[in-house]
């Protein structure tokens, strides 16, 4: 299992969230030794739009499950992007604006492989 690495100038960010598709909670245990694995999702906690092409976008990633929608919510609870691609990601921006850095919420709508429906929510930070 690979996490993922964010490197900036003044940065480094290793941020790896695991969800088990049996019950849909957050994993504790290392990856590769709980039962987990292999029903996992690869969530970002941190990502900086400034177009250096270096961590621009907010993307989750698995193997195994299906993505059905990905909703991003700001400080207020306003939905601020929704889309139901199957490989979904998030730019960083509002009705073609750049969203100013801070925390905002996500909600992740999908199916694992072995039919569990996973709807999954956290925070995630635009930092610049």
């Amino acid at each position: 299992v690979d996490n993922y690495i964010y490197e900036t100038d003044t940065l480094t960010i290793i941020e790896t969230q695991l969800i088990d598709c049996e019950t849909g909670e957050e994993c504790i245990d290392p990856p590769g030794i709980s039962e987990c694995w292999p029903w996992t999702l690869y969530i970002p906690n941190t990502f900086s739009p400034n177009n250096d092409g270096i961590n621009d976008i907010f993307q989750p990633f698995s193997e195994v499950v299906t993505f059905e929608k990905l909703m991003i919510f700001d400080r207020w609870g306003n939905r601020i992007y929704e889309t139901k691609e199957r490989d979904p990601f998030w730019n960083g921006k509002f009705q073609g604006n750049e969203c100013i850095p801070g925390v905002y919420v996500y909600m992740i709508e999908g199916v694992c492989k072995n039919g569990y429906k996973i709807n999954y929510a956290n925070d995630i930070t635009i930092i610049k």
